[in-house]
This record gives structure tokens, sequence and C-alpha cells, in this order.
């Protein structure tokens, strides 16, 4: 008996020795990430599907707090020699990341070519693939977690103002929220939006093909200028600016602050991420609409451009070995394959990165059982194309984006004050984000 148990020890000893030269023998992958909460549960059991994928890698993530601690930790371990192979950056911080240049970062489109894997750049989404792409077309950065802003409504409000059909203009979004406020019982704001300068500057930008910053919005060679032409900046917070008199709009705080206004029955309508959808949708107790964003016909008529992305991307490294880098391209080709993107989109709520994937989410039935998610899909892949030269529909490239964006939010909170004019607020920031520009290319020349 007591040779049985020393030969079951043995094999016990033996087994456990034989897992863990197995782990070490894996080529380690580190992916640094800003997901929190149940977004990080759903991207462990990612990674540890393809960890049990196959026997040659093992991805780590690894958690490092909000975007912008992650893109801090970044470029610190890049200064210290420490880097991961792989990190998620947001898309605020591409062009910090793009200004390194290829001596920090290993271009994405360089990566799958050097280690064999295979790229199929037509497949991705247009919007998610310009966005993460150089002046030359080139994939710098993969394409993960993407969201675009759309307009949800409260359709027993809309019944009870009349409203049969939801906005496509400005012009109609503001008719449909003054008539929401002066219902009987009406809530207590018509609209509001969540990430005020994303939607209404970045994204109207895009939709409009007005530029916001110049050279193509940075596409085209580092922005030297901001709102290089005003005019329709100084007439949409003109809009929104006397509609916040009425409390057709209220501005209700930076970031995400206004989604529970909407979703608590305060506001009737409400812009705010595609990612939002199943949080709305779970936990509004009324029937919730879904559109695009709406546009100005004086600019594009009724044809809009597509809409930009939010989110982040993946970036690869530099600094590490072949076995990493061939690791980190099979992990990537995974994140973006059909299967695990749309495991990833119903979890989430975030898009498909690609055209494939958005196909077989389709397959299995989700566009029909969430009707609503389809709207961020369309607003992406307009089909209309802007002018070579003259393109704004891409996304942005500007140096100090975050800090243009609080330049944005100091301007347009001192105009819902009361404290300037919308002319004034767009003058403001047009003087600041142009400074902001130059203090970057002064310093990345």
């Amino acid at each position: 008996m007591k040779r049985i148990r020393l030969a079951k020890t043995a094999l016990l000893v033996a087994s456990l020795i034989s897992t863990s030269a197995m782990a070490q023998e894996r080529t380690q992958i580190p992916f640094w990430n800003a997901m929190t909460g149940s977004l990080q549960t759903t991207l462990q059991k990612i990674v540890k599907e393809f960890n049990e994928s196959q026997n040659k890698y093992e991805v780590e993530s690894i958690p490092k707090g909000s975007y912008e601690n992650t893109l801090t930790a970044t470029i610190a371990s890049v200064r210290s020699h420490t880097s991961p192979v792989l990190t998620q950056v947001y898309d605020a911080g591409t062009v910090t990341m793009m200004s390194a240049g290829d001596r920090v970062y290993y271009p994405v489109q360089q990566l799958f070519k050097d280690t064999g894997t295979k790229l199929n750049k037509a497949n991705f989404i247009p919007a998610t693939r310009s966005y993460y792409s150089n002046g030359e077309g080139e994939m710098i950065s993969m394409p993960f977690n993407s969201s675009t802003p759309v307009l949800y409504y409260n359709k027993d409000w809309f019944k009870k103002a009349g409203i049969t059909t939801a906005p496509k203009t400005w012009q109609e979004f503001k008719q449909d929220a003054q008539k929401l406020v002066e219902v009987k019982g009406a809530p207590q704001c018509g609209s509001t939006t969540t990430y005020f300068m994303w939607v209404m500057f970045e994204n109207f930008s895009a939709i409009q093909n007005i530029p916001y910053g110049n050279n193509e919005n940075g596409f085209n060679g580092n922005s030297t200028e901001l709102l290089p032409k005003p005019n329709y900046y100084v007439e949409q917070m003109a809009l929104l600016n006397n509609m916040n008199k009425t409390h057709a709009f209220q501005y209700k705080g930076r970031d995400g602050a206004a989604t529970s206004y909407f979703q608590n029955g305060s506001c009737g309508m409400l812009i705010d991420s595609s990612g939002s959808y199943g949080q709305l949708k779970n936990g509004a107790k009324f029937e919730l609409g879904v559109t695009s964003l709406p546009y100005w016909a004086s600019a594009v008529g009724n044809k809009p451009y597509k809409g930009i992305i939010g989110g982040a991307s993946i970036w690869a490294l530099k600094g590490h070995s072949e076995a990493q880098y061939k690791g980190a391209a099979a992990f990537l080709k995974f994140l973006t394959s059909d299967k695990i993107q749309a495991q990833w989109a119903k979890a989430t709520g975030y898009v498909t990165v690609t055209k494939s994937a958005e196909k077989y989410l389709a397959s299995t039935g989700y566009f029909k059982s969430h009707p609503g998610t389809k709207v961020a899909y369309d607003q992406l892949s307009r089909d209309r194309v802007a002018p070579k030269g003259d393109d704004n529909s891409r996304g942005m490239h500007l140096g100090y984006d975050p800090e243009i964006r609080n330049a944005g939010y100091n301007a347009v909170e001192a105009m819902f004050q009361g404290n300037i004019t919308p002319k004034q607020a767009i003058e403001q920031l047009k003087e600041k984000g142009t400074q902001i520009l130059q203090k970057f290319n002064s310093i990345n020349s």
C-alpha cells in the first residue's frame, strides 16, 4: 500500500514538473490594457481562450488602470526599457504614439508582414482602418475596442410629443427637443450628450467633412491650426446654446455624466457611445430608439460622411524577441477573427472592427434581436468619399489631443454658463488649440 502511494506521489510530482516545464517553454507576451470591470473579465476570457488554443505562446493580460494611466505607464516603460510586447492606447493618444516613431513601436502592418501573418486590410471597416493608419495608409496599430456616437431617444416621450420619426438633421433635432420639453409632464431636458468634444467637434468634423485641424485633421502632415474654418462650429454652438436656454438641450458635464439622466427618464434624447447600448437597453424603463447622429443639410445635403470611432487600439512595441513578435501577431489575428470579434461585441456593445465579423454577427441573429446596434455599423460604413486633399472624415491625428479636448470643455462650459458667446467660445478654443498644436510640433519636429 505504501509503495502504491509513493508511486502515485511520484507520478503527481512528475506531472507538475512537466506542466511547469511546458508553461516555461511558452513564449510570454505581456499585454497592458485599460479594460476594467466587466470589460476586463471579458478580455481575460478571450485571452484564456487564445492561450488554450495553442501551446507556443502565453499572453498575459495586465490591467494598468484608466486610458490615461495606461498611456503614461507605457511611455515610462519605453524610457526605462521595460515595455510590454503589446499595449492598448486610446484614440486620443494615437498621435502621441505616432510621434515617437518606429524606434518605439512596431507598425502592425509591418509586424504581420515580417512574421508571415496574413493581414487583410480591406476587410477592416473603413473608419477603424483609417483612424489607426498613417498618412500613407499603412496600419500602425490594431483596432480592437471601437465605438461611435449615436442618438438614443425615448420612444415613449416621442409618442406623447407627437413625434413620429427620429430627427435626421440638427434643425429637426432642435425642433423635436423643444417639443419634448413642452409636453405635459415632460422630462427635465429635451436632449443631452456625453463626451461633448468627441461628439460635437471630432465627429461633427468627420460627418460634415469640415476640418477640425488643418492638413486633413493631421492625416496630411502635422496640424498647425485648430478650427481653420470655424463658421459651422459657431453655428453648432449657437444652436446648442439657444436650446440650452429653453432646456431643449442641457449640458450635463464631461465624459459620460449625461447617460444616467437619459436612462432615468430625465432627458428625452441622448447622444452617447454605441457601446452604451446594452446598458441603456437593460436599464431604461421605456422603449429605446436608436438612430444616426444628425447632420447639417446645408453642409452635406442629405448624404453625410461616415462617423469616426472612439475606443482604443493595440500597439506592438520595439525591443522584444522574434518569437514574441510571432506570438503577438498570432494573438492580434485571433482578436480580430470573426468569432472573437462577435463574442466581444455581444458581451460589451463595441462594434466589430471587420466587415466579415459584422456579417458573422448578423448571421447569429444579433441585429434582429438587438436592432439598435446596427445603426453604428451603418454610420461607420457610409460610402460617401471626401474630395482628395480635403478629406476630414478619417479621424483625428492631432498632437496633444487630450489637452485640446480639455481646452474645448473649458470654452463650452463658459458658454453654457453665460460668460461668453458661442463665437467667443470658438475663438477661445481656436486660439488655445492652435497654441497646443504648435507646442506639440515644436517638441516633436
